[in-house]
């Protein structure tokens, strides 16, 4: 290696650049954080259990109301809405 040359960062003993230091302080500081969250009981929101399997809403099963209502209790639980009360 000429003395006019640059070092280059595979050579042994030369110290890393920065942006490589600030990656591994990164992944070290991610790290730490996820072993706290699962340290402390951190657990991410579960959906409701009721104690009903239907429901009984007197709304038109083609309005906005109804038919959001119906989707938001079927993705999140396995309750059945009913707009017809011989149903329920």
């Amino acid at each position: 290696m000429n003395k006019f040359e640059p070092a280059s960062p595979t050579v042994a003993g030369t110290r890393p650049g920065r942006h490589a230091l600030a990656r591994r302080l990164g992944g070290l500081v991610l790290a730490a954080m996820t072993l706290w969250l699962a340290a402390c009981g951190f657990e991410l929101r579960k959906p409701p259990e009721f104690a009903f399997r239907t429901i009984y809403a007197e709304v038109a099963p083609t309005s906005t109301l109804g038919v959001e209502l119906k989707r938001n209790l079927h993705a999140m639980s396995n309750v059945q809405l009913f707009t017809d009360f011989s149903h329920s």
